[in-house]
């Protein structure tokens, strides 16, 4: 499992937490703030994969 892929879960998981809680305590500020983590869990799914550098690439192609 990648680093990107563990930081989305981490905030929706934060993101759902958040939103139940102001849910369940009738708490505009929990909800709201609940809504926008998961927003934002919810808008790293189109971040794509950075390609490797240059000098990365130049690294494993004289590795045997």
């Amino acid at each position: 499992m990648s680093p990107m892929v563990r930081w989305k879960l981490a905030l929706f998981v934060i993101g759902l937490i958040l939103w139940v809680w102001g849910y369940r305590t009738d708490d505009s500020y929990f909800r709201i703030a609940g809504i926008v983590v998961l927003l934002i869990a919810f808008l790293l799914r189109f971040v794509r994969p950075r390609a490797p550098s240059a000098e990365a690439r130049k690294d494993d192609a004289s590795s045997p």
